[in-house]
């Protein structure tokens, strides 16, 4: 292995040190122009996802609340495709898949009518869709919207019972 050393090691060395400290320059610069946004690496997934409910008027809702939700008067949307959803679901779930968009609504806007809650999933805090749909909810005029931003990974993930295949009529 050759090692470099005198004018060329040198000449090696200043160059790795000016391109990190020109990167480092170059990412402050882009934070300060960002102002209070930060670059999305900085913070964790969970803390950015919440930031984003907040600034569309939507509040996040944990399994704990789901598991003791009342049947009756809650409704839970799974905004996953259908094959997921018949593969597994949260006890309850009604299928509203978020790629189908108004179609969806329109299918399931009478049941959602009377509902106290409206808390919509998808996969985690990876997938989008549930705060899509849950903008579409309030875009459609209804309230009590939440978001469970765990999803249904963090449901299995704490032990929640499944529900499969085609739902009971």
């Amino acid at each position: 292995m050759k090692r470099f050393s005198g004018p060329a090691g040198m000449w090696i060395y200043y160059k790795v040190l000016w391109l990190a400290l020109t990167g480092c320059l170059l990412g402050a610069f882009v934070n300060a122009l960002r102002g209070e946004k930060r670059i999305p690496w900085r913070e964790g997934e969970a803390i950015l996802f919440e930031r984003r409910l907040a600034e569309a008027g939507l509040a996040v809702i944990g399994a704990s609340v789901i598991r003791d939700r009342n049947r009756k008067t809650d409704r839970l949307l799974d905004v996953r495709s259908t094959s997921r959803y018949r593969a597994g679901r949260i006890p309850g779930a009604v299928s509203f898949p978020a790629e189908n968009g108004i179609e969806s609504l329109l299918a399931v806007a009478k049941d959602l009518l009377d509902a106290r809650w409206i808390v919509v999933y998808c996969d985690g805090l990876q997938c989008d869709d549930a705060l899509r749909v849950g903008c579409l909810l309030r875009d459609a005029g209804f309230k009590g919207i939440y978001i469970y931003a765990g999803g249904f990974d963090d449901w299995v993930k704490h032990g929640g019972k499944l529900e499969r295949g085609e739902p009971a009529p």
